[in-house]
């Protein structure tokens, strides 16, 4: 257990006596010499500030512990908030655990790194005062976006942390009340530090949390998160316990059975990257099953802008022309590199993250692919192109370079993201394919047989002023859906000659939690973002889109071996990221004409954005969808 005390335990280094064997040997008459020589060396400074000399026998832990409140009450702790009504969060570092003596605080004994980081500040520096950053992190489905995007310094009173220790600390009955009492006066000698947050909460109403992430520099040193829920207390009894935003990441195919609070339920890896105020971008990684407060952090040599204009004119043009596998390979290779470089910082993470994808990769492990969350978050609302994270080539020693996306289930969120799972296997199906007079047909002709099938067990549009009406119609409710296009994409459009949808021309609500699978060139993309985000906005849940150009042959041939993934084992796990992975295992094996070779890696185009953990089922009868 970390404690104020522990801190310093056997770390305190003393100056060193040098006394001479000739003064010690002389009696009385050289006591006051030894007295002088005992005197000088204790008055130089030591590494410490004196009230740790004497350290009390009383041990004190140190506590995060966060609450939420409305602003018009600040120490009234509450797990409830109604609908557009404001509150604020509030982050302490303290002497005790608050949650003891009020349950809808939630506190957390400060973990191995921050308190390694609080004995060098407390050993090494003689300043009254140090900083931490504080990055909160509000479900966006819930809450309107927090200023500064949720990032705000927090002050830690070393002076209120060096008194506490250097006497004893005696714990308030209250401490709520305490701080209520107190408002306006001198501070209080067991709180070392605090944060606040200034929310307004959305109309959707659930279960919901606000995660804490805590930053010296650029290293995570601790983290937690404040279940609340949003709606009347009628509505919120009973609701169960909502997903952790962390660090650490989501696995959606554990959570969907098991509570987020669970150690089993995070992926086996997750990589992070973002942006804390204006500087460089960050990684963050972290392996499940190391320590929960063990993270490894780098700086980029980009920040968000440059970040953005290298993946979307260099690099996903780059991977557009490259057409061989080993182009693919290279081009892979320098978003490892990109996104780890080969400096001091990025070649200690580029080992820890070699060491743990040849350690989880699918072709290690037996046929099981390991999990790794990623995740990026920019500053600014600019929208990133979606990264074409399996596209990622890792090389291990001497063997070949691996793809990310063959050898690891992948999980990226949406921007508004819910992880409820389906109760059913979703298996309505609505699909926008090419009329036959258009210059798509041959990709009408490529999907075979199965448009046969298709034509008496989906809804199917081959014009677009049709889907579109479909799509702006709001009046009637349906069951959720999986939503499959295959068509031409640019600009925010999907068309297949004059006629086009756009981004806002999606107004239907989906039943959440909806599927759309996006067949077009670059559907991910920067431009095409917009018809992902309206479609996340509207319902949809899981997204399949592609991060870079695909052939329309492609594009048929990936909803042709979807169907037979689908197909092929009635009875096996139908959970979309797992239908995914083998689909793009499957396809990449496939010829797309008698003359060329297999797709191989070009099929990493596709990505799966959101919950990977609602089953997906072929249809088997025309749904009464309107």
């Amino acid at each position: 257990m970390p404690t104020i005390r522990s801190l310093f335990s056997g770390e305190h280094s003393w100056p060193k006596l040098r006394v001479s064997t000739k003064v010690l040997a002389v009696g009385a008459a050289a006591s006051v010499p030894l007295l002088v020589v005992l005197v000088a060396n204790y008055l130089r400074a030591p590494n410490v500030p004196s009230p740790y000399l004497h350290p009390p026998d009383e041990i004190q832990a140190i506590y995060w512990n966060a609450w939420a409140s409305t602003t018009a009450d600040p120490y009234s702790p509450t797990r409830r908030f109604e609908t557009e009504s404001d509150c604020k969060i509030f982050l302490d570092l303290s002497g005790f655990d608050y949650s003891s003596t009020n349950s809808a605080t939630t506190s957390k004994e400060a973990g191995p790194e921050f308190v390694r980081t609080l004995r060098q500040w407390l050993q090494g520096s003689r300043s009254d005062t140090t900083k931490v950053k504080i990055l909160f992190l509000p479900d966006p489905r819930y809450f309107d976006p927090p200023k500064d995007n949720g990032v705000t310094q927090m002050p830690v009173d070393l002076a209120a942390v060096r008194k506490v220790f250097a006497q004893s600390l005696s714990q308030p009955a209250d401490p709520f009340q305490s701080m209520q009492n107190n408002a306006g006066q001198p501070k209080l000698d067991w709180l070392f530090a605090r944060a606040t947050l200034e929310l307004h909460t959305r109309k959707l109403r659930g279960p919901t949390s606000i995660g804490i992430s805590i930053w010296d520099g650029i290293r995570p040193v601790g983290e937690m998160a404040i279940p609340i829920c949003i709606g009347s207390e009628n509505e919120c009894q009973g609701m169960p316990p909502p997903i952790e935003t962390s660090l650490r990441g989501f696995d959606s195919l554990r959570l969907s059975d098991q509570r987020s609070t669970d150690r089993s339920t995070y992926p086996d890896g997750a990589l992070h990257f973002l942006e804390l105020n204006s500087g460089n971008v960050i990684g963050i990684f972290h392996r499940n099953d190391w320590a929960e407060d063990r993270f490894v952090s780098w700086r980029l040599r980009d920040n968000a802008q440059s970040l953005r204009a290298w993946l979307k004119d260099k690099l996903i043009p780059a991977f557009n022309i490259a057409k061989k596998r080993e182009e693919l390979t290279e081009r892979g290779r320098d978003l490892f590199d990109r996104l780890f470089p080969d400096d001091v910082e990025g070649e200690s993470a580029r080992k820890e993250f070699q060491q743990f994808f040849s350690e989880y990769r699918f072709s290690a492990r037996g046929g099981i692919p390991g999990s790794l969350f990623v995740r990026m978050l920019p500053q600014d609302d600019d929208p990133l192109p979606i990264l074409p994270i399996g596209l990622m080539a890792v090389q291990i020693g001497d063997q070949p370079s691996e793809f990310l996306g063959f050898q690891f289930l992948l999980e990226t969120p949406l921007e508004s993201q819910d992880y409820r799972p389906a109760q059913t296997c979703i298996s309505n199906w609505v699909m926008l394919l090419p009329p036959e007079d258009s210059e798509l047909s041959n990709v009408r002709n490529r999907v075979g047989s199965h448009l046969v099938e298709w034509q008496n067990t989906r809804m199917i549009f081959d014009d677009i002023p049709r889907f579109r009406d479909w799509a702006r119609n709001t009046d009637q409710p349906s069951p959720p859906i999986v939503l499959a296009t295959l068509s031409h994409h640019d600009r925010d459009r999907l068309y297949f000659s004059s006629e086009s949808i756009m981004s806002t021309g999606f107004h239907r609500q989906f039943a959440n939690p909806s599927i759309a699978i996006l067949g077009g060139c670059g559907t991910g993309n920067i431009g095409a973002t917009d018809i992902v985000r309206a479609l996340n906005h509207h319902g949809v849940a899981a997204v399949i889109a592609t991060s870079s150009e695909i052939s329309p042959v492609l594009g048929a041939d990936f909803l042709s071996t979807l169907d037979d993934t689908l197909s092929a084992q009635p009875s096996a796990p139908r959970t979309l990221e797992l239908v995914m992975f083998n689909t793009l295992r499957t396809l990449a094996a496939k010829e797309p004409s008698k003359t060329s070779g297999p797709y191989g890696p070009s099929v990493l185009a596709y990505a799966l954005l959101g919950n990977g953990n609602l089953q997906i089922c072929t249809a088997a009868k025309k749904g009464e969808l309107r």
